[in-house]
């Protein structure tokens, strides 16, 4: 096998470097480890695997729908790609060169692609799971993989949650047998098909990550030695995790090896709200329609009032219904500049992409931006949590997509979520021990994205990093075509 990409979801050099991870830690020490650093704002999987930021690929965490103020879409799928001109997915990159590849994985991948050796779908981009162990349909290409997918009982995803688990041991089992098993069907379809070049994405660290990152940052401060029950099972979840990778290196002994994550993991410890801040500061009118104060108020009244676990079993139930009781208590028709959920910034709601006020290009909206950015870094939460706003989409007037960012970049801890709830900025109140796993609604409960993911190359690499020059996850792409070549 020539060049094996294996990708770790919220892949962390902090988490690995005290674990009980041998295979990893000595692949570091031996190969080449390049400082990456991502805006958070771009998805990470696209960015590896297209070579291009959102801004051209469109491929953003969440973006705006335009002409609809208020809405958001986390869709995107290698399908809007085709009508992208001059980007090609990587492994299109290597059929072209003549190489067998095989990808897993990889999210916002459905359907999957005909290729020269295989492919298996991996979901995110929007695309919504059960977690279930079945595939959807098109997941597989050629059809007859799905023979082997059953063989080695392949799992598609886990998510916590839709698991409906609330003991901590059937969860960490849960998830290694997931990777375990991904790890035997991409050996066994990489000698079925014979590939030369190959792209495995694994979940797990994310799942585990995102739900006990406080539990992680407590073995991180105690030099890697667990001091509980939940502390002793992620250390063994990592164990195996390590022992997984150290298979799949010794069973395929790729001559070119990279280790890549589309971001890395920090801790869940404030949520940003700058809705709030735009309100009082004057830039921003509530909404007076009735429908929909009240239905924000009930969401309120619901959450405050339910116990805690039949609030969630109504919000895992009617998930639809609580969604229409979350939209924006905004009125868009007097409103200046808004902020949306996932997204660390400020939009200007200009004429053109939403039909607000703004006339976007007069002196009304220039002094706007500007007053917009000093009001906001004079704040007091500005200063006491470190936030510092600045222009962001005009730095980008070619950008085939500039349309979709926001007018204002608000620079950000990383522990600090943008939420589009709560006050401007408030702590995390979920951020600590989890007592009972019933009380978990959400995936993301004490940890989120850092900017700064895992990339770690084989030592044979070198000559191609320093002709790129790598400093994100698109050049990761270039040195992945560029082994190609040779």
């Amino acid at each position: 096998m020539k060049i094996l990409v294996v990708g770790y979801d919220g892949g962390d050099r902090r988490i690995i470097d005290v674990m009980d991870m041998p295979n990893m830690q000595h692949f570091m020490q031996s190969g080449i480890t390049p400082n990456v650093t991502e805006d958070l704002c771009s998805r990470g999987w696209a960015a590896l695997t297209l070579g291009v930021h959102g801004r051209e690929s469109g491929a953003f965490y969440t973006k705006p729908v335009l002409g609809s103020p208020g809405e958001v879409t986390q869709s995107f799928g290698m399908a809007d790609v085709g009508l992208l001109p001059n980007i090609k997915p990587i492994w299109q990159a290597w059929v072209e060169r003549n190489l067998r590849v095989g990808v897993m994985n990889v999210p916002g991948t459905m359907p999957a692609t005909k290729v020269n050796g295989f492919f298996v779908s991996g979901a995110g981009g929007g695309l919504k799971t059960s977690g279930l162990a079945s595939l959807p349909e098109d997941a597989v290409y050629p059809p007859d993989l799905s023979q082997l997918i059953l063989k080695e009982e392949y799992v598609f995803d886990r998510r916590f949650s839709v698991s409906n688990i609330t003991d901590w041991d059937q969860w960490f089992n849960m998830v290694i047998e997931m990777e375990s098993k991904r790890i035997d069907t991409y050996i066994a379809a990489a000698k079925q098909y014979q590939i030369d070049a190959g792209f495995l994405a694994l979940m797990g660290t994310n799942r585990i990550q995102n739900l006990a990152m406080y539990e992680i940052e407590q073995i991180i401060e105690q030099n890697g030695e667990p001091k509980s029950i939940v502390q002793e099972g992620i250390c063994d979840f990592y164990k195996k995790l390590d022992a997984c990778f150290g298979k799949i290196m010794d069973s395929l002994q790729p001559t070119y090896q990279l280790v890549v994550a589309d971001h890395g993991q920090a801790p869940y410890l404030h949520s940003c709200n700058p809705n709030v801040f735009l309100k009082r500061a004057g830039f921003q009118s509530a909404a007076t329609e009735p429908k929909a104060r009240l239905g924000n108020l009930a969401k309120k009244i619901g959450k405050n009032l339910l116990p805690g676990d039949l609030w969630h079993k109504v919000r895992r139930r009617h998930i639809n219904v609580v969604k229409s009781f979350s939209k924006p208590d905004i009125d868009f028709i007097k409103t200046r500049a808004f902020s949306e959920r996932y997204v660390p910034g400020i939009y200007i709601n200009d004429d053109e992409r939403f039909g607000g006020p703004v006339k976007i290009g007069t002196s009304d909206h220039e002094y706007l931006l500007n007053e917009l950015i000093e009001t906001f870094n004079a704040s007091e939460e500005a200063d006491i949590y470190g936030l510092s706003a600045r222009r962001y989409r005009s730095n980008y007037p070619t950008a085939k997509h500039e349309n979709l960012l926001p007018d204002i970049w608000i620079d950000h801890p990383d522990s600090v979520f943008f939420e589009g709830r709560g006050e401007f900025v408030e702590a995390n109140p979920n951020y600590g021990p989890i007592k009972s796993l019933k009380s978990v609604s959400r995936d993301m409960w004490t940890g989120v994205k850092g900017r700064h993911p895992l990339v770690i190359m084989s030592k044979n690499c070198l000559p191609f990093v320093e002709e790129v020059g790598v400093t994100d996850l698109a050049s990761i792409y270039n040195v992945a075509v560029k082994v190609a070549q040779k």
